[in-house]
Order: structure tokens, then sequence, then C-alpha cells
């Protein structure tokens, strides 16, 4: 394994972009997790932990309440493909 470098010009940054839509990213991430088998509970978690910085900040900025309704929107869309026999 390589050592660490402090000059290692690969070494991971994250940015913030100034423009996007950021409740469409939101929503595309907990789509993601979702389909990837989560409960609410941990979806909830992406959100209320600082370390995942970009949804905590959605979190901070927006509440509760916006991503527990978020997350309850994205479930029932995917409920009701599976109910409907689309799996789309």
């Amino acid at each position: 394994m390589k050592t660490f470098e402090p000059s290692d010009p690969h070494e991971l940054v994250g940015i913030e972009l100034a423009e996007g839509d950021a409740h469409f990213m939101a929503e595309c991430l907990v789509e993601e997790y979702l389909l990837l088998g989560w409960s609410d509970g941990e979806l909830m978690t992406l959100f209320t932990r600082p370390c995942f910085r970009m949804t905590h900040r959605i979190y901070l900025e927006r509440g509760q309440q916006y991503v527990a309704e978020l997350i309850a929107q994205v479930r029932a869309k995917w409920t009701m493909n599976q109910t409907d026999g689309c799996n789309a």
C-alpha cells in the first residue's frame, strides 16, 4: 500500500457547487438507498449525522419534518410501483 503523502494530487476533496437542486439530489439519494433496502430510520441517519455534510446541511436548513416527508414520498412512489406490478 502506498504511504500517505501530504502533497498527493489524488487526495479526495469535496467541494460545494453554487447551483443545483438540493431537493432533487436528496430525492435521488433517498431513492438509491431505499432500493438497497434501507429502513426509514437508516435513511434519516444520512441527514442527521454531521459526517454526511451535504445531506446534513439539508437537514439543518429544511428540518426533520422535510426529510421525513421526503423519505415517505419516495417510499410511497416505490411501494405503489411494486403493488401495481411495475417494478420500474
